[in-house]
């Protein structure tokens, strides 16, 4: 491995950021994923050691940061969704990619705040080898297994994630199964490994009845709408996929922004369509002045001003 001085690094040192360094731990961060992706151009496993010490220092450089409006929770999943790839494509022998998961697992056994869930999620594919995969299913199976049936009651393993994902890559499917069947309540972040084996084997109504029974249950609605919405596209339904979950995620903090995010997954509807399908199902039609001013339909605006209370300054 050759070496290289990462400019990053001087940045990502333990309590490097204050209480309101989102917007410069953002900074930062973008600009160390810059500086990955130019070595990868060049040297892609250099590039993955950039990952790696990225992932070691994120959790000890930002942990002093206020997270509570979600801001710098995004910005680090932005970049680990960035760099991810770069390990999982990586032209790596099986003995390095070892070396490189056990770096990882320790930097996640180590963190302070638990920042690098992305890169649990992905562990299966990171593995990249079939044996390297059943390797660290098997290695965590057990504990999580303990935890679920009470054995250690009120524990919780870290590396959950860990195992799932590798039990679904390495297609052990009846074993992802009965080990989230052991799980006493419904939680989208564990059940969506189900949901995916499902959809991976064919049976796609399967999978979009079990993904959509937990809605009610669960707290993360809107990505599991957003998986439904996906298996009925894949299913050649569009339309459906339209009225029963596109038209119903809010996806941003606006309505304008929800409006623009249909328009842009579902270019072949018209925009004053959308526009009304959205206003139309809506309790507060009023609520919808802004948007369609600001989305240039001012006919549409000025049905809604005449629906209820508006406040025209915004």
């Amino acid at each position: 491995m050759k070496k290289h001085e990462w400019n990053f690094k001087k940045y990502f040192r333990k309590g490097a950021f204050g209480w309101k360094g989102t917007a410069l731990a953002t900074k930062r961060l973008n600009e160390a994923v810059s500086e990955i992706k130019k070595v990868n151009k060049t040297d892609p496993l250099l590039a993955v050691e950039g990952c790696i010490i990225l992932m070691e220092r994120i959790s000890s450089a930002l942990e002093h940061i206020d997270s509570s409006s979600g801001a710098l929770g995004n910005a680090v999943n932005h970049t680990l969704n960035e760099i991810i790839p770069f390990l999982i494509n990586a032209p790596a022998e099986k003995g390095l990619r070892k070396e490189w998961l056990e770096r990882i697992h320790n930097a996640i056994l180590n963190e302070g705040i638990q920042f690098l869930s992305p890169v649990e999620e992905s562990w299966g594919k990171i593995c990249v080898f079939p044996d390297l995969m059943n390797e660290w299913a098997d290695r965590i199976l057990p504990e999580v297994k303990a935890i679920w049936t009470g054995k250690k009651e009120f524990e919780f393993h870290t590396c959950t994630d860990i195992c799932l994902s590798c039990l679904l890559e390495s297609g052990r499917y009846d074993e992802l199964e009965n080990l989230l069947a052991l799980h006493t309540h419904k939680f989208w972040p564990y059940d969506k490994f189900q949901a995916e084996a499902l959809r991976r084997q064919g049976r796609i109504a399967d999978a979009l009845s079990y993904a959509d029974s937990i809605r009610d249950e669960d707290h993360y609605e809107s990505k599991i709408m957003l998986f439904c919405e996906s298996l009925l596209i894949q299913s050649g339904l569009k339309e459906e996929a339209y009225r029963r979950y596109g038209l119903n995620i809010r996806d941003g903090r606006t309505y304008l922004a929800q409006f623009k995010s249909i328009v842009k997954k579902y270019p072949e509807y018209p925009e004053k369509k959308i526009l009304l399908d959205l206003i139309n199902q809506s309790d507060n039609k009023a609520a919808w002045f802004s948007s369609a001013r600001q989305a240039g339909f001012l006919d549409i605006a000025l049905e809604c001003l005449k629906s209820g209370y508006v406040d025209v300054k915004h």
